[in-house]
């Protein structure tokens, strides 16, 4: 059985050079004030434990960062250029959105497709994006969020999401894949710097750290999940 685990890294990280994308340094920004942190997503082929029905009021705001008013609603851009299957914008989209429903601030803005142009990798360039590249290969990380943020603020600044086109993906929750909507909903749980749950009492949970095969439970947030945004933002 494939073990996969995921991982919170809160410090500014190097990326691996297998990941294939690019980095630079901010320009128009305060690069000496701004943090970088991710979150690294991996996966099992199969539940660590049979997840709990019942719903916790679990949650985890990591260091206290948040969006602005004057940032918000934010736009993103999908880049599908290299998606391993058709049809995954729509599961991405719904991921971000099933969050704006939580609460009474509009967070995201323009979600917008580009299936022709080339991402430009993971860097702090003011624009917000997903897409689909080569991290690790088959098995392992199966997506990874980084984000941006003022130092003496907490102010959140950026985010690119990688998912890895590597690994065997489904829009439909077949049981031999990992379903794009269930990933895409954790991982924008990550863009309002939530942080993963790992008890196994939380296990119903869209942030809890595991994710397998077939998974879909994800696509839905859970109590914990509405406590969450809306501490953050409001009912």
């Amino acid at each position: 059985m494939r073990r996969i685990a995921l991982a919170v890294i809160l410090a500014t990280l190097v990326i691996v050079s297998g990941f294939g994308v690019a980095l630079a340094k901010p320009s128009l920004l305060d690069a000496g004030n701004i943090e970088r942190g991710a979150f690294v997503d991996y996966g099992y082929s199969s539940p660590p434990w049979y997840p709990p029905e019942e719903e916790t009021d679990s949650y985890k705001w990591a260091l206290r960062i948040y969006w602005s008013n004057e940032n918000l609603p934010l736009n993103i851009t999908v880049y599908t250029g290299n998606e391993p299957i058709s049809g995954t914008f729509t599961a991405i989209e719904a991921g971000f959105t099933t969050w704006d429903a939580a609460t009474s601030t509009s967070v995201y803005g323009s979600i917008t497709e580009n299936s022709t142009g080339t991402w430009p990798g993971v860097i702090l360039d003011g624009n917000n994006t997903v897409a689909w590249a080569s991290i690790d290969g088959p098995g392992g990380i199966i997506g990874v969020t980084y984000y941006w943020y003022y130092r003496d603020t907490k102010k959140m600044v950026e985010f690119d999401i990688v998912l890895d086109s590597d690994d065997t993906w489904s829009t439909s929750g077949a049981t031999t894949a990992f379903d794009v909507q269930n990933v895409a909903t954790h991982e924008a749980g990550h863009t309002l710097v939530l942080g993963d749950l790992r008890s196994p009492r939380d296990g119903a949970l869209t942030m809890h750290a595991y994710t397998w095969l077939g998974d879909t439970i994800k696509r839905t947030l859970g109590v914990g999940d509405i406590l969450g945004i809306q501490t953050i933002y409001g009912e």
